[in-house]
């Protein structure tokens, strides 16, 4: 038999017969069917196109039925049974677990729990080059810019606002989150000078500058008070080496650096109406803004 395009089209379209039924007609083998149909440019269906409508009689029905019965009962008897689960080593715990013989063999799953997962992440932090988090990112710009983004234009309600919060509280925050690095971010400041440390000095001084000659509140400010370290040292955050500033007077601690430490040492000691630096440099003590300290004579 000829095969022609239009004798194709008309028994695989629109008879809706099957590439094998085709090639039986046709006394022709099932390869030479299928690549006259690409041959012809006529689309090939998928297998769930292909049995899509498809009716069986009961007795295969019946069949297929006692079949997979007979398959959960003995998983063995499976076709495609490949000797079931097998015994690994976790790579964190050292721990032995079951798992499925193609998770393994792919590298799917090497821990025997979440826990031991989070434990490698915390210590094999993998760095991404810049070159990857450029091509990750385009990549997203472009799924939203075709799906949109699932989120765009929608808010939490209360409820679950309030349960989001007790299930992170206490998680996922410092030596917990799964990315800690040390507290790297922290730097060049150590780890307990956190949020928690500055509002304590806030409170502590009254919410108030602690420059004598501005003593301005963090109220009529409108914005949270600086904590400026008295000796300069980031690292060194004891409580009487803090002090709370606004933003205008923290500016002007970055000038005679000499002058504002002895200045706040005394106050936080206590001495009250120690001199300041404008007192100081009326007296002719202190040279001026960015000039420092008159050498004794």
């Amino acid at each position: 038999m000829l095969l022609t395009k239009e004798l194709l089209a008309n028994e695989y379209l629109s008879n809706n017969k099957s590439i094998k039924k085709i090639a039986q007609e046709c006394n022709v083998s099932y390869t030479t069917i299928r690549y006259w149909l690409i041959k012809f440019s006529i689309s090939i269906r998928s297998k769930r196109e292909a049995k899509k409508g498809r009716e069986y009689s009961e007795e295969h029905k019946n069949n297929i039925s006692m079949g997979r019965k007979e398959f959960l009962k003995d998983k063995t008897k499976h076709p495609r049974w490949n000797g079931g689960p097998i015994e690994t080593i976790c790579e964190t715990c050292g721990k032995k677990f079951l798992i499925e013989k193609y998770k393994h063999t792919k590298g799917i799953r090497r821990f025997c729990s979440k826990d031991c997962y989070t434990v490698y992440q915390q210590q094999n932090i993998v760095e991404i080059s810049l070159k990857t988090r450029e091509k990750m990112s385009e990549s997203r710009k472009k799924y939203i810019e075709k799906n949109g983004c699932y989120f765009t234009g929608k808010k939490h309600d209360l409820e679950t606002i309030e349960l989001i919060s007790r299930n992170r509280t206490g998680k996922c925050m410092g030596e917990e989150h799964p990315h800690w690095n040390n507290g790297s971010s922290f730097e060049p400041y150590g780890i307990e000078f956190n949020d928690e440390l500055r509002e304590q000095i806030r409170e502590r001084d009254g919410y108030v500058c602690q420059n004598q000659e501005c003593e301005i509140t963090q109220e009529e400010l409108g914005y949270v008070l600086s904590v400026h370290h008295i000796d300069y040292d980031k690292k060194n955050n004891e409580e009487t080496n803090l002090i709370s500033l606004c933003n205008s007077c923290h500016a002007y601690t970055n000038y005679d650096r000499d002058v504002w430490k002895i200045y706040f040492e005394n106050i936080i000691g206590g001495i009250k109406n120690y001199a300041g630096p404008e007192v100081l440099k009326k007296e002719g003590i202190y040279r001026g803004r960015g000039k420092g300290l008159v050498e004794p004579v």
